[in-house]
């Protein structure tokens, strides 16, 4: 079982009572050996507990909460505020994430827990649940994903977090220069330009098979540009080698690419996610007044929107960090005109200015998971950027090509 399986399949996961089974038996994996599930909708916020007894009169609670959701910090607010409301005592409050979490992002976690409630809390993020999933002598993959490759078939391909068009076409090219492009260490001939657009022709058909004549004829209307000849796309071909399925007179790309590639948007938009969730929980902690969850998701579109101008704005510098703490000068957020007007679109303009001042200080002092990010969506904007310059600026791209 390939680990690129493993990190798909959590990415897909979406049943939070499953979830919860997954996390129990992982839990147990960390130490907690009497964890058990409370398993009811009344779990007065509690989805397991543990209770450890020293002697007749001390004992030691741990309550766990699990969740797919992506704002952790509010979880364990509510989690807390709920446990309180209901009479329930403990000593420990452990929050199970299938959500990346930055180091900054989990002391920030313990520090709210400690200061706001005096409670101690930790964290299992994704990297905890994937080390213990890869592990397949312990057989907890195998017991809650047993169909996980036909699961995995039926599902639809991930998407990068950086699209705003359903253009398959558009969406291929951006996945590609994902697994090809932001990657130092890729094979030269992915790196080559014409190649990974070849490369985003065959993604884009989903499995379909294409002649040297039909992907030309795709190529052009991408690019706006007249057909290529077909030696061209046969020498790309043959340099792809291993990555292109031939059956008869036409081609694919592989199983194992196709698998490569989504895999690769995968983990992009994971550590990509988790750097906006970072973002919107320090505009939450800033705020003068709760913020609700649909105003959360328009932050953190809002954010999405600001980081596409700040990547086409910043590439080259950002594109050529070889070190964590190599970090070059930037572009200030609010040195860019029109920023304003998208970090605060469908909000106020206390929480716009919140969002862009707190991108501001991203882009001022990132962390080093901060800097791979922002520098990885560089190095995509970069490759995107050059593929298409004798087109139009359209759809998903129209960020990366007034460059």
């Amino acid at each position: 079982m390939s680990s690129d399986i493993v990190e798909l399949a959590l990415d897909k996961f979406t049943d939070g009572f499953l979830f919860e089974k997954l996390g129990c038996e992982i839990m147990r994996d960390e130490g907690y050996h009497d964890i058990k599930r409370i398993g009811t909708s009344a779990d007065f916020g509690m989805d397991a507990a543990e209770d450890v007894f020293y002697d007749q009169q001390a004992r030691y609670r741990t309550i766990f909460q699990f969740t797919l959701e992506d704002y952790v910090l509010g979880k364990v607010r509510n989690t807390i505020e709920k446990l309180r409301a209901n009479g329930i005592e403990f000593e420990e409050l452990v929050l199970v994430t299938r959500t990346s979490l930055t180091a900054r992002r989990q002391v920030n976690l313990r520090t709210a827990a400690r200061k706001e409630y005096g409670v101690t809390a930790s964290c299992y993020e994704r990297g905890t649940i994937l080390n213990r999933l890869s592990d397949y002598s312990n057989g907890i993959f195998h017991r809650h994903f047993p169909n996980i490759e036909k699961q995995l078939a039926e599902m639809q391909l991930a998407k990068p977090v950086f699209h705003d068009t359903d253009n398959a076409r558009e969406i291929a090219l951006l996945r590609t220069a994902i697994a090809f492009g932001a990657n130092p260490a890729s094979n030269t001939a992915r790196n080559s330009m014409f190649d990974q657009m070849v490369l985003a022709t065959l993604e884009a058909t989903e499995g379909t098979a294409l002649t040297l004549e039909e992907i030309s004829t795709s190529l052009s209307r991408t690019l706006g540009v007249e057909p290529f000849q077909v030696s061209q796309i046969a020498a790309s071909i043959k340099r792809l080698g291993p990555d292109v399925a031939a059956e008869g007179d036409k081609y694919s790309l592989t199983p194992e690419d196709e698998m490569r590639v989504d895999v690769a948007t995968t983990k992009v938009n994971s550590v990509t996610e988790s750097l906006i969730s970072d973002v919107v929980e320090d505009v939450c902690a800033a705020a003068k007044e709760p913020i609700p969850l649909n105003d959360r998701r328009r932050l953190e579109r809002n954010a999405k929107d600001v980081l596409r101008e700040l990547f086409r704005l910043n590439s080259l510098p950002l594109a050529n960090i070889a070190t964590p703490d190599s970090i070059p000068e930037l572009i200030p957020p609010q040195a860019v005109t029109g920023l304003f007007d998208l970090a605060k679109r469908q909000t106020t303009d206390e929480r716009g200015e919140l969002l862009l001042a707190t991108l501001a200080n991203v882009f001022a002092n990132p962390t080093p998971e901060q800097v791979q990010v922002l520098a990885g969506w560089a190095r995509i904007y970069l490759g995107v950027t050059l593929i298409l310059k004798q087109a139009k600026p359209h759809g998903v791209f129209a960020f990366v090509l007034d460059g």
